[in-house]
């Protein structure tokens, strides 16, 4: 992972560039990306329109509990590095100009989408790489290189849009 320092003025405004001019249809995939990763939806995608409604349903109806536990199992904490490193999330900046998404994706309860604990390490971001290389490994018929590539990367950038991490922070 690659850290570029940077000061938090002109970040700040790299940030809210991106979240301002983030459409509703990036605004919501970032709130799937976000609040979505506990359930597994965010990697439905990943699979294509039809097998990935097909994995939600089976999903719903409790018929991937083994591999949804495998996935899940999987996943690494980044609660402690964020502690360590204490880096200050983008729209706990004083003077922002960051338009807190409203949940009408995932939880639909239309409150604005927060994160809590600090900025690096982007735990949706390690979740994203790590569930979709798994998912690929699962499902290797529908393994495409770039296609999951393309999923865990935009699972990086929603990051950027729902302003809980610093693109520097994310990129790899």
């Amino acid at each position: 992972m690659l850290l570029v320092s940077c000061q938090p003025t002109r970040c700040n405004r790299a940030v809210e560039s991106i979240n301002l001019s983030a459409t509703d249809g990036l605004r919501q995939q970032a709130l799937i990306d976000a609040e979505g990763q506990n359930y597994l939806f965010f990697l439905a995608d990943a699979l294509g329109p039809r097998l990935g409604q097909a994995f939600i349903r089976a999903y719903e109806r409790g018929e991937l509990n083994k591999a949804a536990a495998l996935i899940k199992a999987s996943e690494v904490s980044t609660r402690e590095a964020k502690k360590y490193f204490g880096y200050q999330r983008p729209f706990l900046i004083p003077d922002n100009r960051i338009h807190l998404v409203p949940d009408d994706a995932v939880v639909k309860d239309s409150h604005r989408y927060i994160a809590d604990g600090g900025s690096f390490l982007s735990g949706h971001t390690n979740t994203g790489y790590t569930d979709a290389l798994l998912l690929a490994e699962m499902v290797p018929e529908r393994f495409v290189p770039l296609w999951i590539a393309q999923r865990a990367t935009a699972i990086r950038a929603s990051c950027s849009v729902c302003t809980t991490h610093w693109m520097s922070l994310v990129h790899v």
